[in-house]
């Protein structure tokens, strides 16, 4: 009696975390349905789309409002505790949703579409934040670490950097030279790495918008002792290029660059058959579906692969021996892969 007791009590606590679970994917489905999250940012695209800009999704009170709940929704920032249990249950639940339904791809398309183009417009609008501070105050004596500050996802940033060092076998030597590809117009990522390691790194994006706006803003902080010259330098071109023009033996590539370009970059980097790292962002889950695309089957270009580094929000997985972890909150996931010898 007393084990089927136990039994009867397993059956009901099962039932009753996925119906909460569901409650909880439920509700997000409703936020994310909202005229204050889809309905701002659909909208916006659809200017966008008209104007054939992105000046729509550029930083403002609504869209900051509706990315700002759109985060929270995907990352599980600021979630309680009996929340965040319920999670990867939760999220599985949302994410079977958006996969099946049509209304709801197309609203996730949508979502994704609109949150690529205002992380570009977010960073176009800090960069020239960060520009202006530095040239009304040239401090020498201010780092580049308080300089970046401005940025409010500086921290983000420097902790998946932080992830990524320390799952890079090179990071016990120094690279001989790091490409990051897809930089963007505000390069956070070789910034931050520009504190961490001693070796020279290249931003390569292929806007040349986003080139022009990130060597103004190179040359600002160099200007005012910020980043040493040279440190750091920014080339126009396509990730797929990279071993045509760099002897780069660590590649970051950004989520935001195309599934094309990421299968021709890990091509060419076995064709190529030298010692080198690819370090390819993405995501998974509810990010994948709302704000990145979800990487690409890579292995079938013949990279090895050699670890992820996933965010603490994402529950136990079945290759966690091979997983390091990144602070909830985070994005993107991280694959590493090796492209030679």
């Amino acid at each position: 009696m007393a084990v089927d007791s136990l039994a009867y009590g397993a059956h009901v606590q099962g039932f009753s975390l996925v119906g909460a679970a569901r409650e909880l994917s439920e509700r997000w489905l409703c936020e994310l349905a909202s005229n204050e999250v889809y309905g701002t940012l659909a909208a916006r695209h659809a200017q966008c789309r008209r104007s054939n800009d992105g000046h729509a999704l550029a930083p403002g009170a609504a869209v900051n409002q509706a990315l700002e709940r759109l985060v929270a929704i995907v990352s599980g920032g600021g979630e309680s505790t009996r929340d965040a249990m319920l999670r990867p249950l939760a999220e599985a639940m949302a994410c079977g949703i958006l996969d099946e339904i049509p209304e709801w791809q197309h609203r996730a398309r949508v979502l994704r579409r609109a949150s690529a183009i205002a992380e570009t417009q977010l960073e176009f609008h800090f960069a020239r934040r960060i520009c202006t501070f530095a040239s009304r105050n040239p401090d020498p004596n201010q780092s580049l670490a308080t300089r970046l500050q401005v940025f409010p996802y500086v921290g983000n940033y420097l902790d998946l950097v932080h992830a990524e060092l320390a799952a890079w076998s090179t990071a016990k030597s120094r690279p001989r030279q790091v490409v990051v590809g897809g930089s963007g117009p505000l390069p956070m990522t070789g910034l931050c790495l520009a504190q961490i390691i001693d070796a020279p790194i290249v931003l390569l994006d292929r806007d040349p918008a986003a080139v022009k706006m990130s060597s103004r803003l190179l040359a600002v902080l160099e200007r005012v002792d910020a980043l040493p010259a040279g440190r750091v330098q920014v080339v126009q071109g396509s990730v797929e290029q990279v071993f045509e023009r760099f002897d780069a033996d660590v590649v970051i590539v950004a989520s935001l660059v195309d599934d094309a370009g990421k299968r021709a970059l890990a091509e060419a980097a076995v064709r190529r058959n030298q010692p080198t790292q690819l370090v390819f962002r993405g995501a998974r889950g509810l990010a994948a579906r709302l704000a990145y695309r979800a990487l690409p089957p890579l292995t079938e270009t013949g990279l090895v692969p050699l670890g992820s580094v996933v965010p603490e929000q994402y529950g136990a997985l079945p290759d966690e021996a091979h997983v390091r972890r990144s602070p909830r909150g985070v994005l993107n996931t991280v694959e590493r892969f090796s492209g030679g010898a």
